[in-house]
């Protein structure tokens, strides 16, 4: 089994306001010195057992949960859409601890941060 997986996302500030990007608007983003971390360990289930350790909160995915409607604001199953379009199936299961010190509703992408 492939061994545990750690990876971190900087968090964004966009100069002439949040979400212009996407809006097709000018933007100057940079990066600054605020992360999302995830640590990734392998499990022998097809699902991903997700813990948000700092809203305390936990979530179960089975990876071929495509038919289900999504909720606002739902990142991982979101991702997992996107990458089945690009011809990606998720096949290995995982558990994953998710934390960072981007402030939550500031402006700064932390959920973009937690996409990436």
């Amino acid at each position: 089994m492939a061994s545990s997986l750690f990876e971190k996302a900087a968090a964004r500030i966009c100069f002439f306001g949040d979400h212009q990007d996407y809006l097709g608007l000018p933007v100057i983003a940079a990066t600054i010195d605020r992360y999302i971390y995830m640590e990734a360990t392998p499990i022998d289930e097809p699902m991903l057992h997700i813990d948000l350790l700092d809203e305390g909160k936990s979530e179960k995915i089975t990876l071929q949960e495509s038919d289900k409607s999504l909720a606002a604001r739902d990142y991982f199953r979101s991702a997992i859409r996107v990458l089945a379009r690009e011809g990606i199936e998720l096949t290995q299961g995982y558990s994953v601890k998710v934390w960072g010190d981007i402030p939550i509703q500031a402006g700064l992408s932390s959920s973009s941060a937690l996409v990436v």
